[in-house]
């Protein structure tokens, strides 16, 4: 074709054609587009063009209407392609000329920053590496004081069994714990197994409905470190397998989609994808939440199918938000425009994709739900917030505890500005100038205390909180409660209150940050409560 014919291809069109026919005589100009160096060899352009265009192909990917029954597919927005991120953040785990191996990292206080603010792949990776760190017996004095603190600190419960075997290795009674702890695990897990063989052959009842919500909540979020007989089983209960279609089989089957989003086991995909494919919303939801923590071939055609055939907000905006996980930003823009809505389900929903999808432009959007009537819509545009990483969310986030907030959306605000100070960090950029600033190491309303008539009070309002709350008076219930771990941050009673009011109205996010304060403070107490214990493993 001559030059006359058609008109010169530029951007992305010259560099596929490049890749079609050759460097011929535009090496040098390709070379610069790439920016690779004059002499970078043929076999070094060819990669860099391959992911580049790979990339470029991956972000605009669109669902394509259904050849049968012409019904078609939902509009699926193609994505901008994204802006190259040169920062060391942006670099770690890239692939080509100027990508970093994050195995080569060893420097711990940059590992740590990863674990508290990377994107969810680069936290998963970090916490391995420190983890590796630890079984080699490489880290001492400053470094381990470092890391243990983190490990110790840490309340994101997607690391979930990365964090526990990491803490398995931590010298002293915190590791001696935490290897009790797997033991027991294992017992149980060894428990279940037997039960599940008895189960079918017909000899006992359905293992997972009959056990403890406690129990079956630790097995469920182990279960990448269980045998391949308990992940069938929960297959099956996923697939409806078991011949159980009456309300308390439906109820098992519910529990346990929501209880496996963080467990990671590829060998429930299959099971998976067969809720995604034809199911009640909710169970998509859960599903699709699963999924996005799985790394696996057929997941992402999955997601992206039933996307295109999604009709209903909530579950449309959380399989987004499973898409973004796996690096398909299809869908962002129509999250971005859920959070103009009113139902508070929907916000949750879009905020929580935000966390995968979001960015610098979505931090107006967000800081503006941070002030809503519903508390798990503030609760969720605080981690959204977090994970973005944006120093501008810095200011809002400090009025939020400045606004009188409950203590579970205040321990959400301290893990956000913890991670946005480290993605700052990893970025390279400076925090904005803020009257908030430096970010403390724990956030707490009032400096905490241990006078004698700081215990008094706190007790005080502790009886007072319940006895608002066995009137129906939940809110003054609460600021008592809160009001009392302020006055004393080491008694384990009032976390553990807040975690019971929430938790007793399903506000399980709210609940779930609670009870992690009740366990740091005193693991052992809140275990032998054991009219707790079923809240607090529902929670998790």
């Amino acid at each position: 074709m001559s030059a006359g014919d058609a008109a010169e291809p530029t951007g992305t069109e010259a560099l596929a054609a490049t890749l079609r026919e050759g460097l011929g005589g535009s090496g040098e100009g390709v070379r610069r587009s790439l920016s690779l160096p004059e002499d970078a060899g043929d076999g070094a352009v060819a990669r860099a063009l391959v992911q580049v265009l790979g990339a470029t192909s991956n972000a605009t990917l669109e669902l394509r209407p259904h050849a049968e029954g012409g019904s078609a597919s939902l509009p699926v927005e193609p994505a901008a392609e994204p802006a190259v991120d040169t920062s060391f953040l942006g670099r770690l785990g890239a692939t080509g000329p100027d990508g970093i191996d994050l195995a080569s990292v060893r420097e711990v206080k940059t590992l740590v920053a990863l674990v508290r603010g990377g994107h969810r792949r680069q936290r998963h990776a970090a916490l391995g590496r420190l983890d590796g760190l630890l079984a080699a017996g490489e880290l001492a004095g400053e470094e381990l004081r470092l890391v243990r603190r983190t490990l110790e600190e840490l309340r994101d419960v997607s690391l979930g069994p990365a964090l526990a075997r990491a803490r398995e290795k931590l010298p002293g009674g915190r590791g001696r714990a935490a290897r009790a702890e797997t033991e027991r695990l294992q017992r149980t897990a060894q428990r279940f197994q037997d039960a599940i063989a008895r189960f079918w052959e017909g000899e006992g009842p359905e293992p997972l409905g009959a056990a403890s919500a406690e129990d079956a909540a630790t097995l469920l979020l182990e279960l990448t470190q269980h045998s391949g007989v308990i992940a069938a089983h929960v297959a099956a209960v996923l697939e409806r397998s078991l011949g159980d279609g009456g309300d308390e089989g439906s109820a098992v089957r519910r529990s346990v989609l929501a209880q496996i989003r963080f467990a990671g086991d590829p060998r429930l995909v299959p099971a998976l994808v067969r809720v995604l494919e034809g199911d009640a919303p909710g169970a998509v939801i859960d599903a699709a939440r699963a999924l996005s923590s799985l790394r696996d071939p057929r997941v992402s055609p999955a997601l992206r199918s039933r996307y295109g055939r999604s009709v209903i907000a909530a579950e449309r905006a959380a399989l987004a938000g499973a898409l973004g996980a796996h690096g398909v930003p299809t869908g962002r823009e129509y999250v971005r425009g859920l959070l103009t809505g009113e139902e508070p389900d929907v916000l949750r929903a879009a905020l929580e994709a935000l966390e995968d999808l979001g960015g610098a432009d979505d931090v107006d959007r967000v800081r503006d739900l941070l002030e809503h009537p519903d508390e798990g819509v503030a609760f969720h545009a605080v981690e959204a917030l977090g994970r973005i990483g944006d120093g501008r969310a810095l200011g809002p986030l400090a009025a939020v505890l400045d606004g009188g907030s409950t203590t579970a959306l205040r321990a959400a605000v301290e893990d956000a500005r913890h991670a946005i100070a480290a993605h700052l960090e990893l970025r390279g950029e400076e925090a904005p100038e803020s009257p908030a600033l430096p970010l403390p190491e724990r956030v707490t309303a009032v400096p905490p205390s241990t006078s004698a008539g700081a215990r008094f009070r706190a007790r005080r309002l502790y009886v007072f909180g319940w006895l608002y709350h066995f009137v129906g008076m939940r809110r003054r219930a609460l600021r008592a409660f809160a009001r009392a771990e302020e006055l004393r941050p080491d008694w384990v009673g009032p976390p553990l209150a807040i975690g019971l009011v929430h938790a007793r109205r399903s506000r399980h996010a709210q609940a779930l940050a609670a009870f992690r304060r009740a366990l740091a403070i005193d693991r052992r107490s809140v275990e032998a409560a054991h009219t707790t214990m079923p809240f607090v493993a529902r929670a998790f």
